[in-house]
């Protein structure tokens, strides 16, 4: 609890240099924890008169006793800063967040997608040219550390080859130093599996990142769920924008709701075969998955982050009719 407040308190001072002059009326907190909320309580108290409206968005849910603890210290110590329960609107991108929050914290969240990586929706550019006569790209993307799955793609994309040799696999791993020796060795195996599968390690720029994700007809998500069992998916999210089916498994809550809809396909045991398993009825089912991803893709964006935004903006007391 002592680092949490030294913590917070340097972060409060600076918070408070940034806007003692400028008061604003929205105060945005992205990627909030325990520690900037804190902040954002003390720099409150630090500037009399100064009463926000707050948007925090929470992406890691507070999972152990001391976390959970540190949580309640900054929503009791915000509530008191502030006039009114309603000057904050909290988000969080799971239901299994939303649960662990709310038992910490005096307000109300909402269950709402993270802002995206992607400015807008792009269209999928032409398939290279070994790949056009082949059949539904199934993509990979993100960091290669331990969470992500990645070791199990090996044997896993080997059994699903056996039964659709027409798919191609694109895997795009950023290899993390704490798992350098095992990603390297996953990466050699799988550009050893001949052209069906392709390997990208390179780090990419905003532009590239949109575009492996739009070129793939399936977004693959092995993902931990002792590690996902309540956090969002960055990767998700996106691929949700571009009305994208994703395989992911049962446990990973980021999912759920796409797994109702029947736009996502779960791996029930997360394990080759299952993967393998999970990625057959993927391609089986896929004009379905798709017409249903995109039907969810058109409704999140008649609700996005420039409505909620709206709303919070015309809610503050300073505010004017201007255009965003």
């Amino acid at each position: 609890m002592r680092e949490f407040e030294r913590r917070a308190k340097a972060l409060a001072k600076d918070l408070s240099r940034m806007v003692q002059w400028t008061r604003p009326d929205l105060l945005i907190l992205p990627t909030c924890d325990q520690v900037l909320l804190y902040a954002a309580a003390l720099a409150i108290k630090s500037i009399g008169g100064w009463q926000p409206t707050i948007l925090a968005w929470f992406l890691y849910p507070p999972d152990d006793a001391q976390t959970q603890a540190e949580y309640r210290v900054a929503g009791e110590a915000l509530k008191s800063g502030l006039g009114s329960r309603g000057q904050v609107h909290a988000c969080c991108e799971t239901t299994a967040a939303k649960r662990l929050l709310e038992s910490c914290l005096p307000f109300a969240l909402e269950r709402r997608p993270g802002p995206s990586a992607l400015a807008n929706a792009i269209s999928p550019p032409s398939r290279e040219v070994g790949e056009r006569s082949r059949g539904p790209v199934v993509a990979c993307v993100g960091h290669a550390n331990i969470g992500k799955g990645y070791a199990l793609l090996p044997e896993a994309l080997s059994l699903a080859t056996k039964s659709h040799d027409r798919v191609v696999f694109r895997v795009h791993g950023f290899i993390d130093r704490r798992d350098t020796v095992q990603d390297h060795e996953t990466f050699r195996r799988l550009s050893e599996m001949g052209p069906g599968v392709s390997v990208h390690n390179a780090v990419l720029s905003t532009q590239g990142y949109q575009e492996f994700i739009a070129a793939a007809d399936i977004l693959l998500l092995p993902y931990a769920p002792d590690v996902y069992r309540s956090r969002g998916s960055g990767v998700f999210n996106e691929a949700e924008q571009l009305g994208k089916p994703v395989i992911a498994p049962r446990a990973c809550t980021f999912a759920e709701e796409a797994f109702a809809e029947g736009r996502a396909v779960p791996i029930e045991r997360l394990d080759p075969r299952g993967i393998a398993h999970a990625i057959a009825g993927a391609i089986g089912d896929l004009p379905q998955l798709e017409e249903r991803a995109a039907i969810h893709a058109r409704k999140r964006k008649l609700d996005g982050l420039r409505p909620l935004l709206t709303r919070l903006l015309k809610a503050a007391p300073g505010y004017c009719d201007i255009k965003l």
